[in-house]
């Protein structure tokens, strides 16, 4: 956990207090690794001079079920050796007293030391079994990436022409992370050129307008879903599937609607391939074979996270303290266990056993609880926002929040606006944007009365 102390801005050298972590067990806190892995840690912002960066710290990482014990201290410091050796030793003590003796190996006794901080998380990503092959080439996307953000914007697309077999999914993936990354902690610019950069290689990258276009055949496939409404029949999806202007179109249809993709789905296909001509059958039968493989793709998916949800309900109903277990567990809670959760929940009350709906009711609250808890400010201001039923309420609760609205807010709205779009969830993303609309007109009308 991060300990606050008080550290001097190198910028402007003024005093101010700071969260810095210099232990992280992944034994002790499973979420420490990936916290560690994510970079996101020891970061500072001065608010004197709103200088913001990472501040140098001695840093020691243990991972028991990978025997990995490893130490890191900045040169930069310039601390003497043995003042060094006790700083780390200290951190070292600390890991050993948290383990039981019988997991006390040789490996405590002999901890991994590493040059630079880079180093030491390719240590851990090589104990996760990621090659260092597999590291280069992440490092080469991550310098094409910087490449692409320094280029001028006439200069750009001929730029991503040239490495067009580099941009993929990985790539993509790279930039969605640095987007994340920098919604509301680095400057706003560095965000907009992010976002610029990938309108571009939607434009200009093979697998950008591969990607643009799969988007816009689930944004299509959504809103023939939503005209269709309640009262869509078995006979109508069929034939909306069937006469699907492309094939990722009629799939992204299947995928929305998984539950009417049933045996009568199939008797009625079947029967409209009996009646069609060669060449449509030939087609019909193809996509039929395609809709099964998809289909078949999602409910082993299911099956696989219904299985993992349900192993992490049965872990804190077995827990005596629940509570505390859910930090630990939080990263592995999703709509799979949500669902699991509340299919147990239905299935306890139906059949009177009230102590088991209690503690599932229980579990219920304090996972909501969590969850809200460890949202970052600016998505529980969305989520919050969202809440409101109407646009007066909204705008009440734009305004009573008018003190903490920075621009990191109004990034995250944008962001997460354009991942819903992403997902298919279109009505909401457009409802994101109207707030984000709203927020920013309260926040310039707060202006100009001050």
């Amino acid at each position: 956990m991060p300990v606050q102390t008080q550290i001097i801005c190198p910028n402007c050298r003024q005093p101010l207090r700071a969260a810095i972590d210099q232990l992280f067990d992944a034994t002790a806190d499973p979420a420490d690794k990936q916290r560690f892995l994510s970079g996101q840690f020891n970061l500072i912002q001065c608010p004197n001079c709103r200088y913001q960066g990472t501040v140098a710290s001695p840093i020691v990482y243990h991972d028991a079920d990978k025997q990995l014990l490893l130490t890191f201290f900045p040169i930069e410091l310039a601390m003497p050796k043995p003042e060094q050796e006790k700083l780390v030793g200290r951190l070292v003590n600390q890991v050993m007293s948290k383990l039981p003796p019988e997991k006390r190996k040789g490996y405590l006794l002999n901890p991994v030391q590493v040059l630079t901080l880079q180093g030491m998380i390719e240590k851990v990503l090589e104990g996760e079994g990621i090659t260092r092959e597999m590291l280069a080439e992440q490092r080469k996307k991550s310098d094409l990436l910087q490449e692409l953000l320094r280029a001028s914007g006439e200069a750009l697309p001929e730029l991503i022409h040239k490495h067009d077999e580099d941009i993929d999914e990985t790539f993509f993936r790279l930039l969605s992370l640095s987007a994340s990354a920098n919604a509301g902690r680095a400057d706003p610019r560095i965000a907009e050129r992010l976002s610029a950069l990938q309108g571009q290689l939607l434009d200009h990258s093979s697998f950008g307008r591969d990607l643009r276009a799969q988007q816009e055949n689930l944004e299509q496939a959504v809103k023939l879903l939503e005209q269709a409404g309640d009262q869509l029949t078995r006979e109508q999806f069929m034939e909306m599937v069937v006469n699907a202007p492309n094939e990722d179109q009629a799939l992204a249809l299947v995928s929305l609607a998984r539950q009417a993709v049933d045996y009568s789905f199939f008797q009625l296909l079947t029967r409209r391939m009996e009646q069609a001509g060669e060449e449509e059958k030939a087609r019909l039968s193809a996509l039929r074979d395609k809709i099964l493989d998809v289909t078949r793709e999602m409910d082993a998916a299911a099956e696989a996270h219904a299985r993992e949800a349900g192993e992490v309900l049965k872990a804190l109903l077995q827990a005596e303290d629940p509570q505390a277990l859910l930090p630990e567990l939080l990263p592995q809670i999703d709509d799979s266990f949500l669902a699991v959760l509340s299919a147990n929940l239905q299935a306890a009350e139906q059949s009177g056993r009230k102590e088991l709906a209690g503690r599932l009711a229980a579990i219920g609250d304090a996972v909501m609880a969590a969850m809200a808890q460890a949202a970052p400010p600016e998505i529980r201001f969305i989520n919050e926002l969202l809440a409101q039923k109407t646009e007066k309420e909204a705008a009440d609760y734009i305004r009573s929040q008018l003190t903490e609205l920075d621009q990191s807010y109004f990034d995250a709205m944008t962001y997460v606006a354009e991942d819903l779009r992403k997902n298919g969830q279109v009505r909401t993303a457009e409802r994101v944007e109207e707030l984000h609309s709203l927020a920013m007109r309260e926040a310039m009308a707060s202006r100009l009365r001050s």
